[in-house]
């Protein structure tokens, strides 16, 4: 007898012969997590850069302008209290060099506070000119003081006039060169911050969107993956379906084909 179920069986559909491919999935996906895993290294090294640029100005730049305009300030007071300082030895007045000294020591504190600070590039050549300037200052500041104790007024004033004026002026202009020249490298670092926040902003969204486009990727192949296994599901209900009416058909003819025979023999029997 002939089985048709039996010949259909042998030959599986096409649909459910070939398995859903995940590959395509699985590689969408996978490109989603390496571009946000790319997207947050990124961002956090352009952020490392910002925070050792903020770092700059609030540890460098900033303290180098606080103590080089108060070593600036501090210098023009002690122009003032050197020269009354002389005016009273002239004068005849007593005098005291107290002040003069706690002057001279507080500049002096400043100055070694800026020194401490890591030098921006060319800083160094800058302030070997100030360091002249200072030098040459201290030295005729110790020679007023000598004249003024040795009992030479007249000769001190001179070189306050003269000398020492010049050395308070040079000192002070070398002061304010540097002053402009950190202020000039804050500035510059400001700005590098604000061009590393926009151009960070701009790699960060755009690797961001790459994360996007990936993930809606992997999600419309999902979806057609998930489509298609619901279509083979629906195909191989159909033929399960189609195949169980053929059992059944079958069933019935052998059934048929068994009694009518063994009705006849009964029936012979009785």
């Amino acid at each position: 007898m002939r089985m048709p179920w039996l010949k259909d069986k042998a030959k599986p559909s096409a649909a459910l012969a070939r398995p859903p491919s995940t590959i395509s999935i699985f590689a969408a996906f996978f490109a989603a997590i390496v571009s946000f895993l790319l997207s947050a290294a990124y961002a956090e090294h352009r952020a490392s850069a910002i925070d050792a640029t903020a770092v700059s100005i609030a540890q460098n730049a900033t303290p180098s302008l606080m103590y080089l305009s108060a070593a600036r300030a501090e210098l023009r007071r002690n122009q003032a209290l050197l020269g009354d300082y002389v005016n009273d030895a002239v004068l005849g007045r007593p005098v005291g060099r107290r002040e003069v000294d706690q002057g001279l020591e507080q500049l002096s504190r400043y100055v070694d506070a800026y020194l401490v600070l890591p030098p921006y590039p060319g800083e160094h050549e800058r302030w070997r000119t100030v360091a002249q300037d200072l030098a040459k200052l201290n030295q005729d500041v110790g020679r007023v003081l000598s004249l003024v104790e040795s009992g030479h007024p007249n000769a001190a004033n001179t070189i306050a006039d003269d000398d020492l004026r010049r050395d308070f002026d040079h000192t002070s202009e070398a002061l304010m060169a540097s002053v402009e020249f950190n202020a000039r490298q804050a500035n510059r670092i400001a700005l590098e911050i604000a061009a590393n926040r926009a151009h960070s902003r701009r790699i960060a969204m755009g690797l961001s969107g790459v994360s996007v486009a990936f993930t809606v990727l992997a999600c419309a192949a999902a979806v057609i993956q998930i489509r298609r296994q619901m279509k083979q599901l629906w195909s191989h209900g159909l033929l399960l379906e189609r195949r169980a009416e053929e059992l059944e058909h079958f069933a019935g003819r052998v059934a048929h084909d068994v009694l009518s025979p063994l009705g006849t023999v009964a029936f012979a029997l009785d």
